[in-house]
């Protein structure tokens, strides 16, 4: 993903019914919506390009890391990192490094760009794997799937 996170992303999320969205080690950019805060400490946006976050993602509240530790909680400040993009104890301390222009940087390197992992898709082979680990054939409506005529764009719900 990249670009900025819309103000009203996940808005609609019953934070009863919501565990985790991990959206680290994308192009994100700018400032982190205040409205994601009330799901709690569930959202991981490490090693992106955020620039700015509201205060209340720092909140005592949000945790016992967050009594001792305050914003670093969430995201390492921009001149720091760790391995986590964040502080979780005493041993994972946001550490100075005069590249990591960002919050949530896990690396310190010459670059101050946050170094994805490289990605490679096959998007037919990660869709047969989805089906299979799914059990597609006793799927109700799998129209298409696994067939070799039929584009992937034409397998039912893709």
């Amino acid at each position: 993903f990249s670009g900025t996170i819309p103000f009203n992303f996940l808005e609609d999320v019953d934070q009863d019914e919501f565990r985790y969205f991990g959206l680290s080690s994308n192009s994100l950019t700018g400032t982190i919506p205040s409205s994601l805060a009330r799901l709690g400490d569930t959202i991981r946006l490490q090693n992106n390009m955020i620039e700015e976050f509201p205060s209340v993602f720092c909140d005592a509240g949000r945790g016992v890391a967050y009594s001792q530790f305050q914003c670093n909680a969430f995201l390492c400040r921009p001149g720091t990192f760790n391995l986590h993009g964040r502080q979780e104890s005493n041993e994972s301390r946001c550490l100075p490094c005069s590249t990591a222009s960002y919050y949530g940087s896990t690396s310190c390197s010459k670059s101050s760009t946050p170094q994805a992992l490289p990605v490679v898709v096959d998007e037919k082979n990660i869709l047969v794997k989805f089906y299979r680990a799914c059990r597609g054939e006793g799927w109700d409506e799998s129209v298409n799937w696994l067939d070799d005529n039929q584009s992937i764009c034409e397998w039912q719900g893709v």
